[in-house]
């Protein structure tokens, strides 16, 4: 027998995925080898984000028949010229100090105050910036950690995320179809 959900859990389940996304999600497009599952730590040096994006607040309306779309992710730009290989939707946590923050986890810049995020993985040192850390920063930036909701394959047709091309290059635009989760 294979395990199902009644329409009306699942379209709870789903909703508040999408709810809990359009509220603090963001999507982050990953170069390199995908690691296991989402659970898995990602390789600063290895791993690096070439796109990313926050949801909108209306990104994704209220599941239905099992299922929940996102809509198009429009204004969205690579930053650094590599190949697609995988995604992870996050949320943020609260800001910590640079010092506090790890090699091979994930973090979005809230301030660089004295610490040159560039040294440690950043493509830039603004506020807002997914980057994988490659060591322990030091000065007095602060950043947010993230928690991981689900990683997939990126592709041009049939896969998780949809993207026009998995060849990004940094500043070009980088269109994401929409996509639907099912359970």
């Amino acid at each position: 027998m294979t395990l199902s959900f009644t329409t009306a859990v699942a379209n709870a389940l789903l909703t508040s995925y999408g709810a809990n996304l359009n509220t603090s999600g963001y999507l982050a497009i990953f170069d390199g080898a995908a690691p296991a599952n989402c659970d898995a730590a990602l390789v600063g040096g290895t791993n690096h984000v070439i796109a990313w994006d926050t949801f909108s607040a209306t990104a994704f309306g209220t599941a239905a028949a099992h299922s929940i779309s996102a809509n198009t992710i429009t204004g969205v730009n690579a930053v650094l010229t590599s190949t697609a290989a995988f995604f992870r939707t996050f949320t943020l946590g609260g800001s910590i100090n640079a010092t506090s923050a790890t090699a091979n986890n994930v973090y979005v810049i809230n301030s660089a105050a004295g610490t040159t995020w560039t040294s440690y993985g950043a493509a830039n040192n603004s506020a807002g910036t997914v980057f994988v850390c490659t060591s322990t920063p030091t000065g007095t930036g602060t950043c947010y950690p993230v928690t991981f909701v689900e990683q997939g394959a990126c592709g041009t047709s049939g896969s998780d995320l949809n993207l026009n091309t998995l060849s990004l290059s940094s500043g070009a635009p980088v269109t994401i179809s929409p996509y639907t989760r099912t359970l």
